[in-house]
């Protein structure tokens, strides 16, 4: 018999498990048979019942084909406890993940689907411009006693959490495994029976699932890169290889004139505009890091692509341009956007574009900021946005 075949039949054995166990059996099988996982997920949505879309592709960078599984399964698990739900697809739930926890990025997933080590969000005491949110588990769930935080790849809160597998039915299970997380998210966002086909309800699912406009057109945005792998799949795919290379480095320090197509480097320091100094310490010589352009550049040479080492040059040389006048509606995740000291021309002069970031969607990008910060995500700056660009 065909592998493909004997997998199908295989997996017909599939339909009267939970998602979780469906995830970790269709690994087994695919391991046996010699067929991509994403193909075993496809079978189980041909098999397992329930209202889906169209399974997911067989593999998206930056994704790792367990998760991928996993929101393949929990589309088609979902309708078994909320019947009336409609239009949830996978790419809903892999742009969820990325916002999350950029697809576990760093972590290593088992063969049943637990991340490792543990995703736990920061302790919600009211600092840093987080809500206080006293425990509610005991620390079972999330570690902590005193305060909730966030958990898992989905970064749900425990009391959420608790409830909706109570709503479920099911044992509390393991916020830490994508094949639960994945699950349980998909029965959160379906809420009572939303037709998540439906923008708007889609959109207010979203909000419900974090109180942020902000966090919904971030979503958003990755769920129109995710979709659009059928129709622009080499601007789609290399932008998430580039987002996922950067993200990687999230949290190394800013070194002026470091970073190259290998990664983090030393830097230097040019006393003459002051870059890599800070209070009359030059740092750029002594600290491996990125800058601006050196992370760009790193980032998109994971993606195959070739950047100029610096912001004005990569901003010069691009194919495509973006005016600010345009906005970042305009923009894909995984473009550039431009900083200048000139914004009206960013023509203006050779070295008036000063910064350059990655744009992650929903008006957020990822940058190595100036000396004596760190890689780190956050809003563009409007206020000196020249415009942004696209290599592929």
């Amino acid at each position: 018999m065909l592998p493909a075949l004997a997998a199908k039949h295989a997996l017909r054995y599939l339909a009267k498990h939970p998602a979780a166990r469906r995830v970790a059996i269709a690994s087994a099988i695919a391991t046996t048979f010699g067929v991509p996982l994403t193909v075993t997920a496809a079978a189980m949505m041909a098999f397992g019942g329930g209202a889906s879309a169209a399974a997911a592709p067989q593999t998206v960078p930056g994704i790792p084909p367990q998760a991928l599984a996993a929101y393949s399964a929990a589309v088609t698990e979902v309708t078994n406890y909320v019947p009336t739900c409609q239009g949830l697809t996978w790419a809903d739930l892999a742009a969820i993940a990325q916002v999350e926890s950029s697809q576990m990025a760093g972590e290593t997933i088992s063969s049943d689907g637990t991340v490792s080590p543990p995703i736990y969000g920061p302790e919600l005491n009211g600092t840093d411009g987080n809500r206080v949110v006293k425990d509610t588990d005991h620390g079972v769930l999330d570690g902590d006693t005193v305060y909730d935080r966030a958990v898992g790849p989905m970064q749900i809160l425990p009391a959420t959490w608790t409830s909706l597998r109570h709503q479920m039915h099911l044992p509390l299970g393991n916020p830490q495994n994508i094949n639960d997380a994945a699950l349980t998210t998909a029965v959160y966002l379906c809420g009572n029976g939303r037709d998540l086909s439906d923008p708007k309800q889609l959109a207010a699912a979203i909000f419900e699932y974090n109180n942020s406009q902000q966090y919904v057109q971030q979503v958003e945005s990755w769920i129109t890169a995710f979709n659009s792998q059928g129709q622009n799949p080499q601007a789609a795919n290399k932008g998430q290889v580039a987002i996922a290379a950067a993200q990687r480095y999230l949290g190394t320090p800013y070194s002026y004139g470091g970073g190259n197509p290998s990664g983090p480097t030393l830097g230097e320091c040019d006393w003459s505009v002051g870059g890599g100094i800070l209070d009359g310490v030059c740092y750029g010589a002594t600290t491996v890091g990125f800058d601006c352009s050196g992370l760009a550049q790193y980032a998109y040479a994971q993606a195959g692509v070739t950047l100029p080492r610096v912001a004005q040059q990569q901003y010069d040389q691009a194919p495509t341009k973006y005016t600010a006048a345009q906005g970042l509606s305009v923009l894909q995740p995984g473009d550039l956007v431009f900083f200048a000291y000139n914004t009206a021309d960013p023509d203006a002069y050779d070295g008036n574009i000063h910064h350059v970031g990655i744009y992650l969607g929903g008006g957020m990008m990822i940058d190595a900021p100036t000396t004596g910060q760190h890689v780190r995500t956050e809003s563009v700056w409007l206020d000196q946005y020249a415009g942004g660009a696209q290599w592929w």
